[in-house]
């Protein structure tokens, strides 16, 4: 059941990360708005998100990408135990189409386009799918764009009662590889080439709580005048309810 699983998962991440380096990004400041002097470690906070629920047994996320009109959101949850998944939701909806994959008592179901499939997942399995295809596999594109050299290039125009707003100031953007290696290298220069070459603003806001980030809101306007978005909400590292398909029963065993 692995393999399918896998596969299937994977269909579902896929199309947000290639939405995410196709995207088109580079700005300008907003008219009449200066930057506003400020000591903070903005990037820390994200920094810091991502570890904490990198390194949370249990967690609820949700990202939204609007590209072209066409609006692509993902819906993580998920509950762990002792390298087990207890509870797993993983729904990805583009347009009118969402595939999904959920994990309950043992068993893996997943609906990719009405094709609904179930097998059972064993512990090793199990490891696998949370460090391939956890946390951190559906936003490791997200936080690759929202890097170091991003945060660099960005100015406050506001901070106020947990919510900060920025816009990207190019002249500011440099690409900053340190601590990366081989193939990541790589994805940073393309990165910044299609920042650089394809975007006219970037204006982003962010809210934040005890130091770390809860929410990214984002509004890319591309050369062509064309505005898309990239949103993510954290909602939470406590024990998650979810709620399941009233068919599982339905899905067939491979």
């Amino acid at each position: 059941m692995l393999d399918t699983l896998e596969v299937n998962m994977q269909r579902v991440f896929k199309f947000l990360m290639l939405l995410l380096v196709v995207l088109g990004l580079t700005a300008c400041k907003k008219d009449g708005q200066g930057p506003v002097d400020n000591d903070k470690d903005y990037l820390a906070m994200v920094q810091k998100a991502r570890t904490t629920y990198s390194q949370s047994n249990s967690g609820n996320l949700f990202i939204e990408v609007i590209n072209n009109d066409v609006v692509t959101t993902t819906e993580f949850i998920y509950n762990y135990s002792s390298n087990k998944i207890d509870t797993l939701l993983h729904e990805q909806t583009v347009g009118d189409v969402t595939t999904a994959a959920y994990v309950t008592e043992g068993v893996a179901y997943v609906n990719v386009n009405g094709e609904k499939t179930k097998g059972n997942i064993f512990d090793l399995e199990a490891v696998q799918i949370i460090e391939e295809s956890g946390f951190n596999g559906v936003t490791e594109e997200l936080f690759k764009t929202f890097d170091k050299s991003f945060f660099k290039a960005l100015e406050v125009t506001e901070d106020k009662d947990g919510v900060v707003t920025f816009v990207f100031n190019k002249d500011k953007y440099v690409l900053d590889v340190e601590g990366l290696e081989g193939d990541e290298i790589e994805e940073a220069i393309d990165r910044d080439e299609k920042i650089k070459q394809n975007i006219k603003s970037i204006s982003v806001t962010m809210t934040y709580a005890n130091g770390e980030m809860t929410k990214l809101e984002s509004s890319w306007v591309t050369t062509a005048d064309v505005t898309n978005q990239i949103n993510m909400e954290l909602k939470g590292i406590a024990a998650q309810t979810i709620t399941f398909p009233t068919d599982l029963d339905t899905y067939v065993r491979r």
